[in-house]
């Protein structure tokens, strides 16, 4: 990791092409359902209660659903988190583009990826390249949104990736954990984004794998 005049490109071991994100959804549903879990797409949580051993589970499409302990694993905007009292340190806002691009462009990033500190505080970029595709974004501390999206489009088209009309063009808010902060309420548990377990020091999730890839 280096700062932006010094940006830290690395050969990494990952497979051809990358992981696209719908596609690991869509294994991962797969490997859940195979191992006996019930699979229940486009249903929300609406309410939570406890009482006794027993969550009660009531949902968009009118379902009641019983058990003896649930655990939210719904994302960084979690209705469980929200019954449980997640508490965060730090909200940061992230942008994030995917990009495809020719076949030079997609040799030129093969076996690569970038990261770069930016110019906003707590600021960092980040490209993970998907064959014919490449993922882009950049991530601040949220309370500057057009200093964010100029260093976005800066960005980008330092890197190449301005030009091409973006598959998806995402913006989504990354929560730090509150060190005070509780990861469950009587039987009911969070994870993952829901829990806001990512540290402050870190801000996204990226960040934290490049430290560990670099150590």
């Amino acid at each position: 990791m280096r700062r932006r005049s010094q940006a830290c490109r690395a050969r990494c071991a990952v497979a051809p092409g990358g992981a696209h994100r719908s596609e690991l959804d869509a294994a991962l549903t797969e490997a859940a359902a195979a191992a006996g879990a019930e699979v229940r797409d486009s249903t929300a949580l609406t309410t939570l209660q406890q009482q006794g051993d027993t969550v009660t589970v009531k949902t968009n499409r009118g379902d009641t659903l019983r058990a003896r302990a649930v655990v939210g694993a719904d994302g960084s905007a979690s209705r469980v988190a929200r019954y449980v009292g997640v508490r965060c340190a730090q909200v940061d806002l992230a942008l994030e583009a995917e990009v495809p691009v020719d076949t030079r462009t997609a040799d030129r990033w093969r076996g690569r990826l970038l990261m770069e500190w930016g110019p906003l505080p707590g600021s960092f970029g980040w490209v993970f390249p998907k064959g014919d595709v490449c993922t882009a974004g950049v991530v601040a501390a949220r309370g500057e949104p057009a200093a964010l999206r100029a260093y976005k489009d800066d960005f980008l088209e330092r890197h190449g990736l301005l030009g091409p009309r973006p598959l998806h063009d995402t913006g989504h808010l990354t929560r730090c954990r509150h060190p005070g902060s509780p990861l469950a309420r009587g039987r009911v548990l969070v994870a993952g984004d829901a829990a806001a377990l990512v540290r402050p020091a870190h801000t996204y999730h990226a960040s934290e794998a490049a430290h560990d890839r670099f150590r």
